[in-house]
């Protein structure tokens, strides 16, 4: 499980920019992970949250 609070950086208040999670994500996808489930709904945390499920092969 990844989250948005595996992606380094972000404000003092711990809100992520887009840009920054893109890179997160697309490092991931250069490292062989893809996304296979993908949750946005947790909007306390902040406008670009999610959680999700990720794998690749071995």
């Amino acid at each position: 499980m990844i989250s948005t609070n595996d992606v380094p950086g972000g404000s003092w208040l711990g809100m992520k920019e887009r840009e920054a999670v893109e890179a997160y994500l697309n490092q991931l996808g250069t490292e062989g992970w893809e996304i296979v489930g993908i949750d946005f709904t947790d909007a306390t945390q902040s406008p670009n949250f999610f959680q999700a499920l990720a794998r690749r092969e071995r």
